[in-house]
């Protein structure tokens, strides 16, 4: 018998799992009820990237970036999950999933409760749900809890620019964890603008190849002084086309704070 926790997935497409709820007629099981070790969707998506190709209903979860493309056809994304929901102790690792759709009317705001749902994806070595569709949800189903950022250290989520290495440019030990996660970066140090409005950091001591971290200017573009010792927020991503792949994205001019 399937736990409640599977009840409240829709996986369809043919294969995984149909809404017992609804009383569907149930497709050929590729995944188990024994695979659900976490009472949140997003977590298990992130945890089992072999059901890709099936389509996934998350429960609420909390947008933490928001971005527009194609003259505002599209919007990406990131979900987190809502700190009140987490049945994990290890949150925020494994808690955060980007998403990629048509926007709707109105675009979520960061800090929205939303529910989405798509198809399970990979997209330049990042989980993502692809084809998605968000809609709204009352704050009160994301627990009325607003999203921390989780406080980590450029070493332990840096891209190794080695290529000599075997590490896929993931030396940090939390990269792959804090995928797609709101991070906070204490007292990073700036280097050189490459190209202008993006530029690596280091933690303070640390030199610049390797580790380091890019700052991307996807969803802001910034451009704090060189040398200088920066408290910097953003959503951390994957993008394993580029050089590092692994790069920050801070979200507004307060998500950068230079200090004294």
């Amino acid at each position: 018998m399937r736990s409640q926790v599977v009840a409240n997935l829709l996986l369809f497409g043919g294969v995984g799992i149909a809404n017992p709820v609804a009383g569907a007629a149930a497709a050929p099981d590729i995944i188990f009820a024994s695979d659900f070790v976490s009472g949140s969707a997003l977590q298990w998506v992130r945890r089992n990237p072999q059901a890709g190709g099936a389509t996934i209903a998350l429960a609420p979860a909390l947008v933490s970036a928001v971005k527009l493309s194609n003259g505002g056809a599209n919007t990406t994304l990131y979900l987190q999950v809502a700190p009140a929901l987490n049945v994990e102790a290890n949150y925020p690792a494994l808690s955060a999933l980007k998403t990629f759709g048509p926007s709707n009317a109105l675009p979520p705001a960061i800090g929205d409760c939303v529910i989405a749902q798509g198809t399970i994806d990979l997209f330049h070595g990042a989980t993502e749900l692809s084809s998605a569709t968000v809609i709204a949800s009352p704050s009160i189903d994301c627990g009325n809890s607003p999203l921390t950022p989780y406080s980590t250290t450029v070493a332990n989520i840096a891209s190794d620019t080695d290529p000599s290495t075997t590490s896929s440019f993931e030396s940090g030990p939390s990269a792959e964890a804090l995928e797609s996660v709101l991070v906070t970066l204490n007292a990073s140090v700036v280097g050189t603008p490459v190209p202008p409005g993006q530029y690596k950091i280091v933690d303070p001591g640390g030199v610049f190849n390797p580790p380091y971290l890019f700052v991307n200017a996807t969803l802001y573009s910034s451009a704090p002084p060189t040398g200088a010792h920066v408290q910097i927020t953003g959503v951390y991503d994957e993008f394993d086309t580029a050089v590092p792949p692994n790069q920050l994205f801070p979200r507004s001019a307060s998500d950068i704070v230079v200090l004294p």
